[in-house]
């Protein structure tokens, strides 16, 4: 156990000198969920990130645990999706993100609400749960890498007690394709100009959603 211990922490230490300037600020990782937290330095290209800054920015987005705030995202993901979800908390859409990031895909549920074996959205057991398994997820990734985890197709909630991602579906063949489809492209065009309505500064909400495309300074 000690062993184990001492060897994550091997990883995480050269991972976290092997990281750019841009990916290697939690601020930044943290800006796009919450709200709260303003982030002026340079925005990395999230398709541009290498699996090291993948994997510091999981380990930022865990952090966020017991963050009840709304986050900046919500809903569906999906324009063919009639389902009004109830608002993402912080703590939920930070792991969404982490979901995105893995798989390189923004449609990678239909939902960004996490639904349980009864069908109730985002309750406290869910994202217990969901946080936990998480957590065990990123403990297997710090040691095989991502990868090897996605050659598995070991998702994030898998054993979770029923407790999965609204409209998840593991066997959809497209799934860890990374291309978008173009209902995924539309909503994300239509959340930047929602964001630009509400006055969200100069498109900064747009940025965050318009993930395909994320702007670099």
């Amino acid at each position: 156990m000690i062993s184990i211990k001492i060897l994550l922490l091997f990883v995480v230490t050269i991972l976290g000198t092997s990281l750019n300037a841009h990916a290697d600020d939690c601020n930044y990782w943290r800006s796009l969920i919450d709200p709260a937290i303003r982030y002026n330095g340079p925005r990395p290209n999230v398709e541009e990130l290498t699996n090291a800054d993948k994997i510091r920015a999981i380990g930022c987005l865990l952090s966020m645990q017991g963050q009840h705030g709304d986050a900046k995202f919500s809903g569906v993901t999906r324009l063919n999706i009639s389902q009004v979800l109830p608002k993402a908390s912080i703590e939920v859409a930070a792991l969404y993100y982490i979901s995105y990031l893995y798989c390189g895909k923004w449609g990678y549920s239909d939902g960004i609400a996490l639904v349980d074996k009864y069908g109730k959205f985002n309750t406290k057991r869910s994202v217990k749960l969901a946080y936990k398994s998480y957590n065990d997820w990123y403990k297997k990734v710090l040691l095989v890498g991502l990868d090897k985890m996605k050659e598995r197709r070991i998702d994030p909630l898998d054993n979770c007690d029923g407790v999965h991602w609204f409209g998840y579906d593991p066997d959809n063949p497209g799934l860890w394709d990374h291309r978008e489809d173009e209902d995924v492209r539309k909503i994300l065009k239509l959340t930047w100009i929602n964001g630009m309505n509400r006055g969200h500064g100069n498109g900064e909400w747009g940025h965050v959603l318009n993930l395909d495309k994320p702007r670099s300074q």
